[in-house]
């Protein structure tokens, strides 16, 4: 089947479309899947960021903030120092109002100012005397001394009511129990010398322990033990700026966070993670793999806690798989628009161009065809200005030129035709291939075939032509002599 030449120029145009769009829209795949997989390192990174940040500030500052209060502060100093002296005082109205109300309160700014979920001070002997909590129910404070019958109890002093009954023994101390989570007591092979700050984990809670030693009188008087939970609302906060989901582990256990699908985790696995000191010393980056949870895909990056060499917990940070690949769909789709509208452009614009070369070449081929069965009078004028028009303006100059040579043939054959002379043609085996009219009439042929040299020469005057006139011919263009034909009769003339 033959094909026209505009069909395989607009096949090659659309072809070269094809591959076009084909290369687009594979690049703008590739490149996305890159950009997002970056996208997906950074934004996970970048959530560590955030959480550790907050985490080493608070490590960074609350400590200092906690030494310079506490030297600032009498109050605790004295409750610790009289309670040393005379421990059992702590039954007594006397010490909860001279001591402990004091304490308690000067705890409370410092809780609200430094923003620590639990204040506790403890004597050296490890007996808790004053505690400060900001729980998500409100404000819990009190002193843990002895009720009306000796047992240990933990009288609230923001109840001002009740605190009035009891203070002016119309009421005596009730028992009632510490807020949940309050240790009443705490063993210490010794008190630290120094502050010291970790990481934590109880009760399925993760936070930042603050251990800050009392002294009074350049004596360690007790400790004052602050904590920094990781709240709901805190998690809330770092998984919202970092549009990620965030979940902090208990170890294993699952403490707060926003995936409640990942209620556990492996615990090797965990471990394994960077350590958070390890990625704030930016000795290296957090590595994210794919994990499933549920039955949802999730991008997700690791890290640990550790208290020394005891492990806390862990944090992990999680996206979507789902909501990146359909932003990849959604990309490569709109990539494939972009390629199709530019192909269609391309392939417009490649019509449109070439449309008048097609037209023109179109034009020669059949202005050829015309001429090749003998119609020189058909026109070939230039349709463009390139190439193909100087090749119609030679296929003009040709055909001008045949018309010439057609001219000036006809010219030289009625000459022929109507000489006196006779004119023949003649193969080099002798076979007559022409003769002129005279030489029909004077031979008396009404045709040529089978005639040969043989029947207008006598074998002399042949061997004569073959032997000296072609040669000299051939050699000077032209070789003139008389010689003998054969009459109609067969006789020399």
């Amino acid at each position: 089947m033959k094909y026209s030449m505009r069909t395989k120029v607009f096949a090659l145009c659309l072809f070269l479309v094809v591959v076009t769009v084909g290369s687009l829209s594979t690049t703008s795949y590739y490149t996305t899947k890159k950009l997002i997989h970056d996208s997906v390192e950074k934004r996970i990174q970048v959530a560590f960021d955030i959480i550790l940040n907050d985490l080493f500030y608070q490590i960074e500052n609350f400590p200092r903030q906690i030494d310079e209060f506490l030297k600032q502060d009498n109050s605790l100093k004295r409750a610790l120092y009289v309670y040393g002296k005379t421990p059992e005082k702590i039954g007594s109205i006397l010490y909860v109002t001279g001591h402990l109300i004091r304490a308690t309160n000067e705890l409370k700014k410092v809780g609200n100012v430094v923003s620590i979920n639990r204040l506790g001070l403890y004597s050296k002997d490890g007996r808790l005397l004053v505690f400060h909590g900001n729980f998500e129910n409100g404000q819990h404070m009190g002193a843990h001394v002895k009720s009306f019958n000796g047992k240990d109890t933990f009288l609230p002093l923001n109840d001002r009511s009740a605190m009035a009954e009891i203070l002016y023994g119309s009421q005596p101390i009730p028992n009632n129990p510490l807020p949940e989570g309050t240790a009443p007591f705490l063993e210490f092979k010794e008190l630290p010398d120094q502050q010291v700050t970790e990481m934590f984990s109880r009760d399925k809670k993760v936070g930042l322990k603050i251990l800050t030693p009392v002294k009074y009188i350049d004596e360690t008087v007790g400790i004052l033990i602050a904590e920094v939970n990781y709240t709901k609302q805190m998690i809330e906060r770092y998984a919202r700026l970092s549009k990620t989901h965030v979940n902090f582990f208990c170890k294993s256990e699952l403490s707060q966070g926003t995936l409640p699908l990942q209620s556990k985790i492996n615990s090797i696995t965990l471990k394994s993670a960077i350590s958070a000191s390890e990625l704030n010393k930016g000795k290296a980056t957090v590595p994210v793999s794919s994990v499933r949870i549920g039955e949802e895909d999730f991008y997700q990056g690791r890290v640990s806690f550790w208290n020394s060499t005891r492990f806390i917990g862990g944090i992990t940070v999680n996206l979507s798989r789902s909501i990146l690949d359909q932003k990849k769909r959604s990309f490569f789709i709109t990539g494939i628009v972009i390629s199709s509208i530019i192909g269609a452009f391309a392939f417009f614009l490649s019509v449109l161009f070439t449309r008048k070369s097609i037209n023109a070449i179109q034009r020669l081929t059949e202005s050829a065809s015309i001429m090749a069965n003998g119609d020189l009078e058909q026109e070939i004028a230039p349709q463009t200005t390139d190439e193909l028009g100087i090749l119609a303006n030679s296929f003009s100059s040709m055909r001008d030129s045949v018309k010439d040579n057609i001219r000036r043939l006809e010219r030289l054959t009625t000459i022929i035709e109507t000489t006196s002379d006779i004119i023949a043609i003649a193969k080099p085996d002798g076979q007559i291939t022409y003769l002129n009219k005279t030489g029909m009439v004077f031979f008396q042929w009404d045709n040529i075939d089978n005639k040969t040299t043989k029947n207008i020469h006598p074998h002399r005057i042949r061997k004569l032509i073959i032997d000296t006139a072609i040669p000299k011919t051939i050699e000077d263009g032209i070789w003139e002599q008389e010689t003998v034909i054969l009459g109609p009769d067969g006789q020399e003339v």
